[in-house]
């Protein structure tokens, strides 16, 4: 070491040295001469030999020790053997968490790594960092691992030595890692210096390189099964039963499901079994062999196509030919799934079979072209594109115009993504008579040949969009119009960004169209230039041309919903460009048009963060448009209820304020929008909307009071100084408080402090009150707890439910809102977690369940069933599959979920509502969705009625029947039958299945449908009864002689009723005739008009009325069953009778009263489009207890079936 120090003229005295200063000076001098001397006249090895020992890995000085940091990063220029890197990195690796030493050690390490290879140099610092018993050390060795690979590339050597030695759970965690946070392109920035080297990839001996990067699918390991391929699993395979065949193939998909998705090539005799699968003569077997198939590509990875290329790619193909579109499609799902682990030149050839194969049907044809032309992307080589431009010919050629079409479609495809070399080469290659007639195709499609085709129709710059952003400069919040020169300052930006045609703004229709078409195809491009693309559309917006006008607004939306499927968001570029015009010209005289810009906004909020869009939306509250003003408080309105007042009451425009001054605008519309808003922030804040609203005068407070005060809305109340008192533990007050009687409603039991703790804006707040729920609701759920208990929790449990609801929904929409691992703060996992833990216990309580009222029940079933619709909002939350998989069982499982465990007519009632009014929110792509979802519920409740139909109402379901009847009118029902709707076909389903089981008994649950011309019920009741098949009681038996003889005598009665000397007699032989022989008499009556029918029916009424008086005068009249009312009223009364059975109390009448003004809430919001709940319609009037007076109980009764009839008269009118 001396010999080494003195040849470089370094005294070793210096470096010996007590004093720092001098050891200080001798390092410096070492790092002069070093310097001096050129990479070829260093010995760097015995160098760091030496100065791992003077002065030392241990030196004290930071000074001293920072100089040989730098030294080693000098001699690491030159050649560097892997004896001496690791000596290098072992002084490096310890002081790599000391602040004064950070930049020193990464510059040694970069330097090494440059020398040696970054492989070595992780495996080496993992070791030595793992080892170190400062915690800090590994932490800032992974922060340089981190900076490495994207420096250097991502290689094998690295993957072999940052996996090896994980558990299968902790690989398990890094694949959902990349799955997460899938890789984008990077290029390298630094180099191993070794000629011909790959980035990342140095082999053990450090001689040669390995020959390139691997994807991050490479570090994760596969897992063997060749042990699990037996004789056994072959036999069945190849057996002759059908049923062993089918066993065999879910065997095989257990054991890649059980190898983690993730398997090794080594499968043995395997593809060889199933490929006999694939021309298997059950086509259901062969579908599902192709299947599995799909899924062992994709668990195998790129070996799969050399392993399975040759023996099943033809097979596979061959079954595009088959007749079931099951098969065909899992035959697409296996190309799909090959396509991930091959390029798509290898099996562009196989498929082009199908396509000219005489024996496959159209629609394989068909399936295949989609296939193709969904599959194009840029790298297409000389032998894909000989099949492309073969499938366009074979295509054009066919006799069938679906087959031409999708020919068509992927021509246009491959002009616009193969390369025109590749495709003027594949055309060249044809026969004479081929070869004409593909010039031909594309000279129609480009207009001369393949020469002249267009570049895309937009080109990706993204150093463009960040200087505009860079320039940018907002004037105002507020749309103040386009400046004079804006259209040519867009042309010019347009310039080297767009096609020419687009530039066009004379065919600016056609540019939107095309734009919308090739979407998929230029998607890079359009997020490249989207601030361009809003600002285009704000000009055409200008341009006062209604079909311009929505064209554009058409494209805008679909813009935004691609950038959200995408995952990706506005910027406040796109925004500030964007958002005022359209909150500026939302007031549009057409109703079409105002839609179009609502929906935009809407949109908008799944983009850019809810606040700063109302900062925009509020300066749309004091435009000089009514309309304007009232659309931007309706769209408020809307996001208050799915956002609930956190969003308003952060936004620095303080929009609730805005709204208030809304009070004193002169327009009544305008009036009410900003009294719905109120009543919205009222819903989520309860009384501390007074503190939002500010100072309000006498008449602006009068207004607000009166509307909060008959809301029919529910809303979280703030807990009560009585429930503060009362321990968390419990969700209910005792039932023995002492309180005076009363004849009003009774007062509802305070809110325990746990439930109102749910409602708290601070979302880590909440999820403590929810815990401490959960553990309320465990021991009840156990059958811990007893009867009065639960009767107690019960009780509250209509609180519980719409507080959860809420919180849930403002979680969930915060979910929507953040962008997947992209800044900000993350949606709260714990709390969506427990919100669905607590309805999903409180599920399991049976009371807890039948209490909740329909209502509730229809806001839990809607919040489900959208996050059924679009599960993409919970896979945000750090515990996405698990949320996923809680919102399944909530909803569907057998004995768990809500539809299993709840009351069945109220769950029959909300999905019926559901049906007819989706939640706000659903755009219309969605719907079809929505509406499966729905239906599928409904499937499932009818076949609960098969096995029992205990707890159903059936009067109050077929009412609900009849309202979805009344919704629709005769002529969406026409249409819709035309179109064979789903819904509709649903609803009928379920009023045919009860006519099957009921017979002609269902008559007796159908009294209280009011008889209506074809839209109602009443008909399919009777078509249904009549071909039931019997589950109910037959009608009495008649012979021919006296069918006849009935019909004679009804022929003779009906002329002499409508004679007044007369109708008295004859009415007394009707009702003599009709207790005989009822059904008939009943089925002939029901096809009188209606006035007609009417005047029979209370005159029969009165007739048995009589005889039950006759007969027991302390009885109330029967004939309250067939509509005439005890009361004395006049007949011809058009009005529910009281339902069977009932005694004409007190009680019975209150449940009839709750019954009309059930139904009568959902006919109002029938008409008026919205769904308000059933309860609260009087607010001064209590459902839950009878006052006692049975006259103003039966007052009630009438007022309220005064009102349905009038809203029913209404309601056809409007039809």
């Amino acid at each position: 070491m001396e010999q080494t120090l003195c040849t470089m003229g370094t005294d070793l005295a210096l470096l010996q040295s007590a004093k720092w200063q001098e050891r200080l000076e001798g390092m410096e001098k070492v790092a002069a001469l070093v310097a001096e001397r050129g990479p070829a006249a260093r010995d760097p090895g015995v160098l760091i030999q030496c100065l791992a020992v003077l002065p030392s890995w241990g030196e004290k000085n930071f000074q001293v020790l920072n100089k040989v940091y730098e030294v080693i990063a000098a001699l690491a220029a030159g050649p560097l053997s892997r004896r001496d890197a690791g000596i290098a990195v072992e002084g490096m690796a310890e002081k790599i968490a000391e602040l004064k030493h950070r930049l020193p050690v990464i510059a040694g390490l970069d330097a090494v790594s440059e020398a040696v290879g970054p492989g070595f140099v992780c495996a080496t610092l993992q070791r030595l960092a793992g080892a170190a018993k400062n915690p800090k050390v590994p932490a800032e060795a992974l922060a340089w691992v981190a900076a490495a690979v994207p420096a250097f590339g991502l290689g094998p050597a690295m993957a072999a030595g940052a996996l090896e030695g994980l558990k299968p759970a902790q690989v398990t965690q890094v694949e959902d890692a990349f799955r997460r946070n899938p890789r984008e392109e990077v290029v390298p920035t630094r180099h191993v210096r070794r000629r011909g080297a790959a980035p990342m990839d140095v082999d053990e001996e450090g001689s040669e390189p390995s020959p390139g990067a691997v994807s991050v699918d490479d570090l994760l390991p596969r897992t063997s099964i060749a042990g699990a391929i037996t004789l056994t699993l072959l036999s069945m395979l190849a057996s002759s039963n059908w049923k062993e065949r089918n066993t065999g193939i879910e065997q095989v998909d257990d054991l890649v499901r059980g190898a983690g998705g993730r398997i090794a090539p080594d499968l043995g005799e395997l593809l060889p079994a199933l490929k006999s699968r694939l021309a298997d003569t059950n086509r259901n077997l062969a579908a599902k062999a192709l299947l599995t198939l799909s899924r062992i590509a994709t668990a195998m990875g790129p070996e799969f196509d050399r392993v399975a290329g040759r023996l099943l790619l033809a097979p596979a193909v061959s079954n595009l030919s088959d007749n079931k579109k099951q098969v065909r499609d899992a035959a697409l799902g296996l190309l799909t799934a090959w396509l991930g682990v091959a390029s798509l030149d290898r099996l562009l050839p196989a498929v082009l079979e199908a396509v000219v194969a005489t024996r496959t049907l159209a629609d394989g044809k068909v399936a295949a072209l989609a296939w193709m032309t969904e599959s194009l992307g840029p790298g297409v080589k000389r032998e894909g594109a000989d099949a492309l431009v073969r499938a366009i010919l074979a295509a054009s050629r066919d006799k069938t115009v679906a087959v031409r079409d999708a020919g068509s479609a992927l021509l246009v495809a491959a002009a616009q993504v193969v390369p025109h070399d590749s495709l003027l080469a594949a055309q060249n290659g044809l026969p004479a008579g081929d070869k004409k007639a593909a010039g031909e195709l594309f000279a129609k499609l480009a207009g001369g040949g393949l020469e002249p085709v267009e570049a895309a129709i937009l080109v990706p710059q993204p150093q463009a969009r960040e200087e505009r952003a860079r320039r940018f400069r907002p004037r105002s919040l507020r749309y103040e119009g386009l400046s004079p020169d804006e259209p040519e300052l867009l042309e010019k930006e347009f310039q080297g960004v767009t096609s020419p045609e687009f530039r066009d703004f004379k065919g600016h229709l056609q540019a939107a169209d095309t734009l919308l078409a090739q979407l998929d195809l230029v998607w890079a491009g359009v997020v490249a230039g989207l601030d361009l693309i809003l600002r285009w559309v704000v000009l055409r917006m200008a341009d006062g041309n209604m079909q311009s006008l929505v064209r554009v607004l058409e494209l805008a939306r679909a813009l935004l919903c691609a950038l959200r499927d995408a995952g990706g968001h506005l910027t406040e570029l796109d925004a500030l460009v964007f958002l005022p015009a359209i909150v500026e010209k939302a007031g549009h005289g057409q109703d079409r048009v105002r839609a179009l810009h609502r929906e935009v906004l809407h949109a908008a909020a799944g983009l850019y963060p809810v606040p700063r869009l109302l900062d925009l939306v509020t300066p749309g509250l004091a435009s000089k448009s009514a309309r304007t003003r009232i659309e931007c408080a309706e769209f408020l309105a809307e996001r208050l209820d799915l956002d609930g007042a956190g969003p308003a009451l952060a936004s620095r425009s303080k929009p609730i304020s805005a709204v208030a001054a809304l009070l004193k605008d002169r327009d009544g519309a305008t009036r009410t929008a900003a009294l719905t808003v109120i009543e919205a922030v009222w819903v989520a804040e309860g009384d501390e909307v007074w503190r939002h609203l500010g100072r309000l005068d006498v008449r602006e407070h009068d207004l607000v009071e009166e509307k909060l005060r008959r809301s029919t809305r529910a809303r979280v109340a703030a807990p009560t100084a009585a429930a503060a008192q009362i321990p968390a533990s419990t969700l209910a007050p005792p039932a023995t408080q002492a309180r005076p009687p009363s004849p009003g409603p009774a007062p509802s039991p305070p809110v325990p402090a746990a439930v109102a703790g749910v409602a708290s804006p601070d979302v880590d707040e909440a999820v403590e009150a929810m815990k401490q729920v959960c553990s309320d609701l465990m021991p009840a759920a156990e059958g811990r707890m007893s009867a009065r208990s639960v009767a107690l929790m019960a009780a509250s449990a209509e609180t519980l439910f719409a507080t959860v609801h809420a919180q849930l929904s403002s979680i969930l929409g915060a979910g929507e809102r953040s962008p997947p691992g992209g800044p900000g703060v993350q949606p709260s996992a714990r709390g969506c977690k427990y919100g669905l833990n607590v309805l999903l216990q409180g599920l399991a309580i049976p009371d807890v369940a039948l209490s909740l009222s329909q209502g509730v029940l229809r806001d839990t079933i809607s919040l489900l069933l959208l996050r059924l619709l679009d599960d993409r909002s919970l896979l945000r939350f750090e515990e996405g599959p698990t949320l996923v998989k809680a919102v399944n069982v909530l909803m569907l499982k057998a004995g768990w979920g809500v539809l299993e465990t709840t009351n069945r007519t109220y769950c029959f009632a909300a999905l019926l509502q559901l049906l007819r009014a989706p939640p706000k929110g659903i755009i219309a792509e969605q719907l079809p969705k929505f509406y499966d979802l729905v239906v599928k519920c409904l499937i499932k409740l009818t076949k609960s009625l098969q096995a029992e139909m205990e707890g159903v109402d059936l009067e109050s379901l077929l009412l609900n029947i009849h309202d979805f009847f009344l919704f629709l009118g005769v002529d969406e029902i026409r249409r819709r039958s035309g179109v064979d709707d789903k819904p509709l076909r649903m609803v009928k389903t379920i009023l045919h299945e009860l006519c099957k089981m009921q017979g002609y008994g269902i008559y007796a649950h159908a009294r209280v449908i009011a008889p209506e011309k074809g839209d109602s019920a009443s008909p399919a009741v009777s078509e249904g009864s009549g071909g039931g098949g019997g589950a109910g009681p037959a009608p009495s038996a008649i012979s021919e002689e006296d069918k006849a003889a009935v019909k004679a005598g009804l022929k003779d009665i009906m002329p002499r009723l409508m004679h007044r000397s007369e109708a008295e007699g004859a009415m007394q032989q009707l009702y003599h005739l009709r207790r005989q022989h009822p059904e008939y008499v009943d089925k002939y009556i029901t096809g009188t008009s209606d006035m007609f029918r009417a005047y029979i029916r209370d005159g029969l009424a009165k007739l048995e009325a009589r005889d039950d008086g006759a007969q027991d005068p302390g009885t109330p009249p029967a004939s309250a069953a067939n509509g005439a009312p005890a009361d004395g009223r006049p007949g011809g009364d058009d009005r529910p009778p009281l339902p069977p059975g009932s005694d004409g109390s007190a009680a019975g009448s209150v449940a009839r009263l709750n019954s009309l003004r059930e139904r009568l809430a959902s006919a109002r919001g029938s008409v008026e489009g919205g769904l308000p709940p059933a309860a609260a319609l009087s607010p001064g009037r209590s459902l839950g207890r009878p006052s006692g007076d049975l006259t103003s109980v039966r007052s009630a009764i009438d007022e309220l079936a005064d009102r349905m009839a009038a809203l029913r008269r209404a309601s056809h009118t409007s039809g």
